[in-house]
């Protein structure tokens, strides 16, 4: 599969049926990858993503489609005064089928270029759980520093794992 083939853009409104299937899948086969869960993500109730889509100044996610979406990744800006230089990074995933060809690697960086443009934005944050060190790398690679390691951050079928709580200055 060649990445160039892969078209990625921001997500809107009619795009919210396949992005709750396509967070369900992740949610399910990657449990450990993310703090929300089957039982309470609200980003699986159609009304609330549709919602959300239609509110692109405060958080906004992209998607990377090729015959269907295959993989997302969302920004949310701060909206305290005090903390309006900040964008948080969450719900990074590509389907297991498109994984090592580029998607990953292509989605964060149009992601990191948005937020490049977001007037006095100057940090991007997120968190990312020890056990996904393929995303763990993937962050490094793009600049991401750890800035602390929280344990315990999450507790899952009698398994705690720590978290790194990363930060790209941008």
């Amino acid at each position: 599969m060649m990445s160039n083939q892969i078209v990625i853009r921001p997500l809107n409104s009619s795009d919210a049926e396949a992005f709750i299937k396509l967070r369900h899948e992740a949610l399910e086969r990657e449990p450990l990858m993310f703090a929300a869960s089957v039982e309470d993500d609200l980003a699986l109730s159609l009304s609330f993503v549709q919602k959300a889509f239609e509110d692109t100044k405060k958080s906004i996610t992209f998607g990377a489609f090729l015959t269907g979406l295959i993989g997302v990744v969302g920004i949310y800006r701060e909206s305290s005064l005090k903390a309006l230089h900040k964008v948080r990074l969450w719900g990074f995933y590509v389907s297991p089928a498109y994984r090592n060809g580029g998607v990953g690697k292509n989605l964060l960086s149009y992601a990191i270029s948005y937020t490049r443009n977001l007037d006095g934005v100057r940090q991007v944050h997120l968190s990312v759980n020890e056990c996904a060190e393929t995303a763990l790398h993937l962050y490094e690679k793009f600049g991401f520093q750890t800035w602390g390691i929280e344990p315990n951050a999450l507790f899952y079928d009698g398994e705690f794992m720590t978290a790194h709580h990363m930060l790209l200055e941008i």
